[in-house]
């Protein structure tokens, strides 16, 4: 994954390039957005900004609400499972030492969560903090009336997490992912991302 300001390839486990020192954007990167009128002032649980409603849907209407100042986003729990689907469509088979690395070098910044809970954008209530699918690694905030919010990469994460079969990891309890080593790819965060590469090889790029 390269900057989006200098095209300098990101570090494989952050969202701040090592050259420009910009903070990327990179959870609707994948995806066509498309900006909407906003019709709710609903405001972001961590900088207290306006949100953005944006469409990102391809054969339907699919709305997030997203940050422009932290890139976290709040969709309905429905829609983050369709998005998440889309991208991993087709997915067969648990590839172990991918999975292992986007397990070991999460997109998404974890020290971002300063506020233990957050309060939902709609209804002012507090969220519950749960780890999506329980073994993703992403802890997202959910509001079980009005939807989830995800933080800066959470998304990334989440589709990185997919393709290489975390969600098939999920429902196999056999495999024990814990002693796989990639000592290889740790040995230098400006080598070529091994999860964009394979994702290259698979589609043929």
């Amino acid at each position: 994954m390269k900057c989006t300001f200098c095209g300098a390839p990101l570090p494989i486990n952050g969202l701040v390039c090592s050259y420009c020192s910009q903070r990327n954007a990179v959870n609707l990167r994948s995806l066509s957005a498309k900006k909407l009128i906003t019709e709710d002032e609903l405001e972001c649980p961590i900088c207290d900004t306006s949100l953005e409603r944006m469409d990102i849907g391809l054969r339907e209407i699919m709305i997030v609400h997203r940050c422009d100042d932290c890139d976290g986003l709040f969709l309905k729990c429905e829609d983050l499972k369709k998005t998440i689907n889309a991208q991993g469509e087709g997915v067969t088979r648990i590839n172990p030492k991918l999975l292992r690395f986007v397990l070991d070098n999460p997109r998404h910044e974890k020290q971002v969560k300063k506020r233990f809970y957050r309060k939902c954008p709609y209804c002012d209530h507090m969220m519950d903090r749960v780890n999506y699918k329980a073994v993703s690694g992403v802890i997202i905030d959910k509001c079980h009336q009005h939807g989830v919010w995800l933080d800066a990469g959470e998304l990334q994460q989440l589709f990185d997490w997919k393709k290489v079969g975390g969600e098939l990891k999920a429902s196999n309890k056999e495999y024990d992912y814990s002693a796989i080593k990639i000592s290889n790819y740790k040995s230098s965060k400006f080598l070529p991302d091994p999860i964009e590469d394979f994702f290259m090889w698979l589609g043929g790029v």
